[in-house]
């Protein structure tokens, strides 16, 4: 009786789960056979079948179908005996029982975000499998495209991402014959390369030192924090405004000083990059302030008088406009509606006079203003005073006010060029009085107070009173 073991005979790699055929050549056997199997080289056997029937035929070759199962093991054999003890055979040789060809994909596994423009390693494990395919999916499985065709296994393909961005990506490695595969557990993420650019101060813009002013910008794929910095100096030297602060698109910021034109603002992402800077220059200044300076709290301005309006102003505009109130700010009459912001203007003060008196310096451009923290008072001169600077077309004695009087009135007269000029009081039996005006005198309009005085300074007593103007060839007599 012969029994010979065709396969597997030595050499063989079968993987666990896979269909096999055991062979062998018997001959003169009249029982059937058992069939073992040993994983560690003969020193333990397994039974596979407790009695299998031979072929009896010519050919005399018998074959028993195997699943195989686990453990696997490189140092395998098979025995078959006959039942009755007449023969049996081993294997020529070991042969191997591996592991099941599989693939498990590790990365990207879901959940990753991958830049485009990056590189990431695409890693999986895979057990019996010399060559492999990879396959990426941006639509979540309907439709693949090759990344390579084929490649060793190695555990990892590095992948410069390149392509359309997608929210639903997977990757599939495969074997070559599409047999074995494995695809990403859930879906991944192809996203664009990050972005940032300053919104604001983007030129142009002036942020006045002390006040709040909100740097903004947009954002995409950052690590979610940023670094903000500051140029005073065009990019020469840069400050910190705030350190590793939310990547939410908006800063608060308290602008300081020192004043400068040439200022940016460059805002980083934490990780070095991306990176954006200021378009233009935006300047950061003192806040625009005027102050009235002159007339102050309780001046005293005559009517007639030259006098100079002064302020102070930062950071405002190139014209100003000059406004007096007679009666507490309540209504205002424009003394200039536009004049170089100079600081100063010149003021001839005019009638009538009032106690509550303010002045108004407002900048034509933005609208800021100021006024006199108090009033003012604009009085009557005690002496001659010019009170207006257009040039009268002819003489005139004006009728005094008040009349009647007591103690004191005020003459006006107007003088239509340079004169000689004599201004007297007479009582009703023409006897002079006080002489007012002696003494050459330019062209315009002049007022003075008597107080009722004679030229020896004796107060006169109440009565008819006449006062007479002669200047060069005009003479005028009022009472």
């Amino acid at each position: 009786p012969i029994i010979t073991i065709i396969q597997p005979n030595g050499g063989e790699d079968w993987s666990i789960g896979s269909q096999q055929i055991i062979k062998w050549f018997s001959k003169d056997i009249s029982s059937s056979v058992k069939i073992e199997i040993s994983r560690n080289g003969g020193s333990l056997w397994e039974i596979l079948s407790e009695a299998t029937t031979v072929d009896a035929s010519e050919s005399g070759i018998s074959q028993f179908d195997w699943t195989l199962d686990a453990p696997a093991s490189d140092d395998c054999l098979v025995k078959i005996t006959a039942l009755d003890g007449s023969a049996d055979d081993v294997s020529d040789a070991a042969f191997i029982i591996s592991e099941k060809p599989a693939v498990t994909v590790t990365a990207p596994n879901g959940s990753e975000k991958w830049q485009v423009g990056t590189t990431q390693t695409i890693s999986w494990q895979a057990i019996n499998i010399e060559k492999l395919k990879i396959e990426l999916s941006i639509n979540a499985g309907k439709a693949w495209t090759e990344l390579v065709a084929e490649t060793d296994n190695t555990g990892e393909f590095v992948w410069p991402v390149t392509g359309t961005t997608s929210d639903s990506a997977l990757i599939r490695v495969s074997s070559l014959d599409g047999a074995v595969s494995d695809t990403s557990d859930t879906l991944f993420a192809i996203v664009p390369p990050p972005r940032l650019s300053v919104d604001t101060p983007n030129g142009g813009e002036i942020v006045h030192i002390e006040k709040q002013f909100t740097i903004s910008w947009h954002s995409i794929n950052t690590s979610g924090w940023i670094d903000i910095e500051l140029t005073r100096d065009n990019g020469v030297t840069w400050e910190s405004v705030a350190d590793s602060t939310e990547d939410n698109g908006a800063f608060m910021w308290t602008a300081t000083g020192p004043a400068s034109n040439t200022c940016l603002v460059r805002i980083t992402d934490v990780d070095g990059s991306p990176s954006d800077v200021s378009d233009a220059h935006f300047s950061i200044a003192e806040e625009p302030t005027i102050t009235l300076l002159t007339p102050a709290d309780g001046d005293i301005w005559n009517v007639g008088d030259q006098q100079s309006i002064q302020w102070e102003s930062v950071n405002i505009g190139e014209t100003i406009k000059i406004e007096l109130s007679k009666d507490g700010g309540t209504n205002w009459e424009i003394l200039i509606e536009s004049v170089g912001n100079t600081g100063s203007w010149n003021w001839m003060v005019t009638q009538p006079i009032s106690d509550d008196c303010y002045i108004r310096v407002t900048d034509t451009t933005s609208g800021l203003s100021a006024k006199n923290a108090g009033a003012f008072m604009i009085k009557f001169p005690t002496g001659v005073a010019q009170i207006d600077d257009e040039i009268p077309t002819d003489f005139a004695l004006l009728q005094n006010y008040p009349n009647p009087f007591n103690p004191e009135t005020r003459i006006t007269y107007q003088l239509a060029e340079r004169s000689e000029v004599m201004l007297q009081v007479f009582n009703i039996q023409g006897s002079l009085i006080a002489t007012l005006v002696s003494g050459t005198q330019a062209a315009g309009t002049y007022m003075l107070t008597w107080h009722g005085v004679n030229d020896a300074g004796d107060l006169m007593p109440s009565g008819v009173y006449f006062y007479r103007i002669t200047a060069d060839n005009f003479a005028a007599i009022k009472r």
